[in-house]
């Protein structure tokens, strides 16, 4: 009876030690995992920062086309004013500068639309960055 439960016991205690070895695996390749999970996520933060980076740039750069452009549409119109009141013989001139400033409202009006695809872009992008890092 004592041989049975010596080996009862010598059993258990090697069925301990296995249990204890898969642990200790499991434990090492959670640890692997999480280290490379570490890695990914400070890869996408990265990636996440430099679009970021890029979204701003190009609203930054937009805002400077749009200003420029205005300021542009501002100097032209100043211009024709002065032509038409100066001389009326200069009518070709007018003429010539208001299609440049219908050309400008227009890109003014195209760049105003590529600004507010770009800030809704840039929204939507940030959005999705919030929600997936408190996902994390």
């Amino acid at each position: 009876m004592l041989a049975d439960s010596n080996k009862e016991k010598d059993m258990f205690r090697q069925q301990l030690k296995q249990k204890e070895t898969v642990l200790d695996d499991l434990r090492q390749a959670m640890e692997g995992n999480e280290i490379s999970f570490k890695v990914e996520i400070e890869k996408l933060q990265t990636v996440i920062n430099d679009i970021q980076e890029r979204g701003r740039n190009e609203i930054s750069q937009a805002l400077t086309d749009l200003d420029s452009s205005k300021a542009q549409v501002n100097r032209l119109e100043v211009e024709l004013t002065a032509a038409q009141s100066a001389n009326q013989n200069l009518q070709v001139q007018s003429d010539l500068l208001k299609m440049q400033i219908g050309d400008l409202r227009e890109k003014v009006g195209d760049l105003s639309g590529r600004l507010e695809i770009t800030q809704a872009t840039n929204d939507d992008m940030n959005t999705q960055i919030n929600s997936k890092e408190k996902k994390s």
